[in-house]
């Protein structure tokens, strides 16, 4: 690091429990002082989290609380210690009870058995209060996100030799190709599809009106229907729904929805085909 500038604060991922509980691989560092990378089946490289869910359990003691906090496929595990930093994280965590709604920012732990299992927890950097539509929210981003790497890493799978550029090329970032390279190299023969249904599920509790449903099936039509290898673009799908009396904000939400429910994928910089 260049004297004097500031290290970069790792990003806060936003993913389900379930894609870090199924994580078996750790990035270590030449350093022993610098804690690994996680490197979950996705690829994503984790270090912090960003997360949101009710409290399911929580136990209370002057040195420490422990709490289990379930998104809407699994459980997060919260430690926060009354010491350093933590302290004022505990005094937080301990104002609230068992079916609160809280947010959490904070850093992953990991411990590997001696049978090499590994299991995580959260040390809390920030927790606060939220609502259902913080919940909804961050659900569609998390399975969007999770729906892209998934996609890229099929892609990846289907090429001779991937590479981060093939696959920016075909519209992904370089995040989420660089993740469905460490997949590829660090799960072969990992069961992507049942990580896939539970991210999937996780929105079936998430209302939809019939409008909205109505339009998400015009829409995959569309695409579906579509004669341009290149994908459907844009500009023709928010053409082709005003004479079905559907405006742009209507359009853009059906497509979101149909991207994180896994109907389709966006090619290249909008453009969209059904998977």
């Amino acid at each position: 690091m260049i004297p004097g500038e500031r290290r970069r604060r790792e990003p806060s991922r936003w993913i389900f429990s379930r894609e870090l509980k199924e994580s078996t691989f750790l990035e270590e560092s030449q350093d022993e002082r610098i804690r690994p990378y996680i490197i979950t089946p996705l690829g994503t490289r984790v270090k912090r989290v960003l997360f949101n869910g009710n409290i399911t359990s929580m136990n209370v003691e002057e040195d420490a609380t422990k709490a289990v906090i379930s998104d809407p496929v699994g459980s997060f595990y919260v430690n926060v210690f009354n010491r350093d930093f933590s302290s004022a994280q505990k005094i937080v965590l301990d104002t609230h009870a068992v079916g609160d709604l809280v947010t959490v920012v904070g850093r992953v732990s990991s411990f590997r058995t001696d049978q090499g299992t590994l299991y995580f927890n959260v040390l809390p950097e920030y927790i606060f209060p939220t609502d259902e539509n913080a919940r909804s929210y961050w659900t569609l981003m998390a399975q969007s996100s999770a729906e892209r790497k998934l996609v890229a890493i099929r892609e990846a799978g289907k090429m001779e030799k991937p590479d981060a550029l093939s696959l920016m090329k075909l519209g992904y970032t370089e995040d989420e190709a660089e993740c469905a390279l460490r997949s590829i190299k660090h799960y072969p023969g990992f069961d992507l599809n049942a990580l896939r249904e539970a991210i999937v599920g996780s929105g079936s509790s998430l209302q939809v009106s019939q409008s909205l449903t109505n339009a998400k099936g015009l829409i995959l039509e569309l695409i579906k229907g579509s004669s341009d290898p290149k994908g459907c673009k844009y500009d023709d799908i928010v053409s082709a729904m005003e004479k079905e009396g559907l405006d742009r904000g209507a359009v853009d939400e059906a497509l979101n929805l149909l991207g994180t429910e896994g109907d389709i994928y966006e090619v290249s910089l909008k453009r969209f085909k059904a998977i």
